[in-house]
Parts: structure tokens; C-alpha cells; sequence
């Protein structure tokens, strides 16, 4: 009994947080990646530790494991043959994350900024209302777009400088990469010349996914030769998103996410199984550098969602879509 009672408060905060479901039911839809849509889709579990900043403000880290496309699968797709798949899941990861704008949004943000007087703050996101999105789900995510780019449009200030290394460079924000064509696997090789500078930066370039690459990827190991291990192409594969030149220091982002959050914030996917190892060491510092021991955090929890159901909230828009 007091292990369903823990499983059904579990489920009430996955639910609060990220609207997934710890249950499984028949799936009613045709198509897997459709199926129970939500905004990071379906989630099979998450990770994640929330960090104080020093001005009282409160920074989460967290990893959503999803249930549709792993970065094992993703890695097997980058190397299929099949493209109609490949467009599928790139259109899955556009509707996870987004990564470009269109140019009515940048007009409107641009015109935004030339009509705030010096010394005066700008529009926040925050103060945008939202749509309901079940009676007009285009103009809700017309309207993250505008509250996505007011908040993580970056613009260099005084919050880039941290140590010696934001004196001299933004420590918050770099260019990222641009890619002009739908969202596919790309393959990106460094060239660096023998007879340039030491402290110039190596030319990096993206190409698509050639046969030979594929061929390679998908040839099995032949432990005769002494072959037990694949072997690598000329750099790593990763997953690209459209990004356009506009749109080099747009931070890529959850758009559903940013209508409830109101905030900058930061949606990246993780396309392969090392990028994700290295995404969990990162978490795992910050969860042992609280004084509390890990295992104080579920009783905490628990309590927390005990006094939640005992005084429930009285808002006026408590049960409502946003």
C-alpha cells in the first residue's frame, strides 16, 4: 500500500512539472511520434537539480529521458538509408526545439528596440499574455515566439563577464553554428592548416551524410581481422536544426515552455549516447554540492506534495489550461 501511495504521488508531480505519465496504456494512434503529444512529447523519466543564484534567483539543470527517440536511436537513424524517416524525426525535433524565428518576429523585435528610449528597460516576455491553446494553438506559439525571442535573443551586458574569462569574451553566449536546410544529420570535420597561428581557430565544416560514411557506420565488425570496434569517420555526427544567419545568438528553446515559464530559458536536444554521458556528469556536480544528502529529497518532495493537496491553491485561473 505505501508503495502505490509513493507511485501516485510521483505521478501527480511528474505530471505538475512536465505533464508526463508514469502509466502505459494501448496506443490509439497510428503514429508512435504523435502519440500522447505533449511538449517534450512522450518522457520516461527526468534528472534534474534546482541551483540558488547569489542574487536569490533560482536556476533548474534538468535531463527529460524521452521515450520516442533515444540518442541510441538517434545515432542508428543518422546512419539509416531511409530518408523519409530521417525527415520525420527532424520534424519531431523542430517541434521540440526551437531554433529559428521567422522575420515578422525579428521586425517586431527590432522594432520593439528602436522605440525604447536610452535608460528605459525594454518589453519583457513575461508580460505578453498567452492564448488559450486549445481554442487557438497557432497564435500560442505566435506568441511564445515573440516571448522567446524578448527573452533569449542574447544581447551582450555586464552579466557576460564572470572571472578572467568573461573580461575578454561572452561567457554566456556563442554563435552558433548556421544551416539553411531542413534538420538532418550532419557530418562536421575540422581542418586546421600546419602553417597558421596556434590561437586561430580551426576552419570547422558540415557536410551531409555521404554513402560511404553510411556504408561504413552500418558494416559489421569482423573480430577475424581483429576488428572490434567500428571505425570512425573523419569527425562527429550530430543532428542539425535550420538556423539562419538572423538568428546566430537566438537561444534555442521550448517554445510551450517559454509561454509557461515566462523566462530565458534553454531546450537542447541530445542527439548521441557521449554528448549525453557528458550531460549527466554535469548534473551529477551540482546535485553534491547542496550540504543536504541526496537521500533527503524524496521525503522532501513528498511532504511538499502533501501540503499542496491538503491547501490547495485558491488562484482564479487554478485548473485552467495555463
Amino acid at each position: 500500500m505505501e508503495a502505490q501511495n509513493f507511485h501516485h504521488k510521483l505521478q501527480i508531480l511528474l505530471e505538475a512539472i512536465i505533464g508526463c505519465k508514469t502509466s502505459y496504456k494501448t496506443r490509439q494512434s497510428h503514429d508512435y511520434f504523435q502519440y500522447d503529444r505533449r511538449a517534450y512529447h512522450r518522457i520516461a523519466a527526468f534528472n534534474g537539480v534546482i541551483e540558488p543564484q547569489l542574487d536569490g534567483r533560482l536556476h533548474w539543470h534538468i535531463m527529460l529521458y524521452s521515450s520516442v527517440l533515444s540518442p541510441e536511436l538517434l545515432e542508428k537513424v543518422a546512419a539509416a538509408t531511409s530518408k523519409s524517416l530521417q525527415c520525420q524525426i527532424g520534424t519531431m525535433l523542430d517541434s521540440i526545439t526551437c531554433t529559428t524565428v521567422p522575420c515578422n518576429i525579428h521586425q517586431w523585435y527590432n522594432e520593439i528596440l528602436s522605440s525604447v528610449k536610452h535608460g528605459s528597460k525594454r518589453p519583457r516576455g513575461a508580460d505578453i499574455k498567452v492564448p488559450d491553446a486549445s481554442s487557438n494553438y497557432e497564435d500560442l506559439i505566435f506568441v511564445g515566439m515573440k516571448k522567446s525571442i524578448l527573452s533569449n535573443m542574447h544581447g551582450h551586458g555586464f552579466c557576460c563577464e564572470k572571472g578572467k574569462r568573461g573580461k575578454y569574451m561572452c561567457r554566456l553566449v556563442f554563435k552558433r553554428g548556421l544551416h539553411t536546410s531542413e534538420t538532418c544529420p550532419l557530418l562536421i570535420v575540422l581542418f586546421r592548416s600546419e602553417n597558421i597561428a596556434k590561437k586561430q581557430h580551426a576552419d570547422v565544416r558540415a557536410y551531409p551524410m555521404d554513402e560511404d560514411t553510411i556504408a561504413m557506420l552500418n558494416a559489421p565488425n569482423n573480430a577475424l581481422i581483429g576488428q572490434f570496434l567500428h571505425q570512425h569517420p573523419m569527425g562527429p555526427i550530430i543532428w542539425e536544426q535550420t538556423r539562419y544567419k538572423q538568428d546566430v545568438y537566438y537561444c534555442e528553446n521550448n517554445i510551450i515552455t517559454t509561454n509557461i515559464v515566462g523566462c530565458a530559458n534553454n531546450s537542447s536536444p541530445i542527439t548521441s549516447t557521449t554528448s549525453g554521458e557528458a550531460a549527466e556528469e554535469y548534473l551529477s556536480e551540482y546535485m553534491v554540492k547542496e550540504k543536504a544528502s541526496l537521500k533527503q529529497v524524496v521525503p522532501s518532495l513528498l511532504a511538499a506534495l502533501d501540503q499542496i493537496i491538503a491547501h490547495p491553491s485558491r488562484a482564479e485561473d487554478t485548473g485552467s489550461t495555463i
